[in-house]
């Protein structure tokens, strides 16, 4: 980070081309004062207004400030109304609300319908962290067969996770799963989920996981 007074500094930046953020060296022209090139500094300026990032003041070609620290923008969602997952059926999660408590700046990523798409002009790397609660005989369940989640995109599965159905039917069960996602612009991902106990069983809704809700958060790093 850049840091006040006269000495070399280390801002960190990123263009709209590049695949991940970087660092670079850069000299103060004056105290406080630190210049980035004219192709960085519009991205830089955009983004400090959404969140991304803060502590910044751009003046000119300049960005004048004591340090310049990224927020790490987060989208975080999780399922608010009740939906059924078929049996042997692969099935879309479809969150519908926002959770405003974990979410925060800009990510450029997009939301409808079950399906999350980069909206940046640029790849990103975005970390998925995700939780989906499975109901027990009163929201359908039983003992019978696997529950399996994972995130879809275009080049495969990620963040597989599988287990079998509890033994007691009143007993609810969850799964947990995690992957870091290169996406370029435009492409996309989607939540699945799997149960084949032979009956419809719904998933549990509200912002908690193991076994009290289903939710996901995706941070663009």
């Amino acid at each position: 980070m850049a840091t006040v007074g006269g000495q070399d500094a280390v801002v960190y930046y990123a263009v709209p081309q590049s695949t991940h953020f970087f660092q670079g060296n850069v000299s103060p022209q004056a105290a406080n004062t630190y210049t980035l090139s004219s192709s960085t500094l519009p991205w830089l300026s955009a983004n400090i207004s959404n969140g991304i990032f803060s502590n910044v003041t751009v003046s000119g070609n300049a960005v004048v400030g004591g340090t310049v620290t990224r927020v790490v923008p987060v989208l975080a969602l999780y399922l608010n109304t009740t939906q059924n997952v078929s049996s042997a059926t692969n099935t879309i999660v479809l969150f519908d609300t926002t959770d405003s408590s974990d979410s925060q700046g800009a990510t450029g990523i997009t939301y409808a319908s079950g399906v999350f798409t980069n909206g940046n002009g640029y790849t990103v790397v975005v970390s998925v962290t995700y939780g989906i609660g499975f109901g027990g005989s009163a929201s359908g369940g039983n003992s019978t067969g696997i529950r399996v989640s994972w995130l879809q995109t275009s080049t495969g599965r990620y963040g597989v996770n599988e287990m079998n159905a509890a033994s007691d039917t009143n007993s609810s069960g969850s799964l947990t799963g995690a992957a870091l996602l290169t996406l370029a612009a435009g492409a996309t991902f989607s939540l699945y989920c799997y149960q084949n106990s032979g009956s419809t069983i719904s998933l549990l809704t509200g912002l908690g996981v193991n076994t009290t809700g289903s939710s996901v958060q995706v941070a663009v790093l």
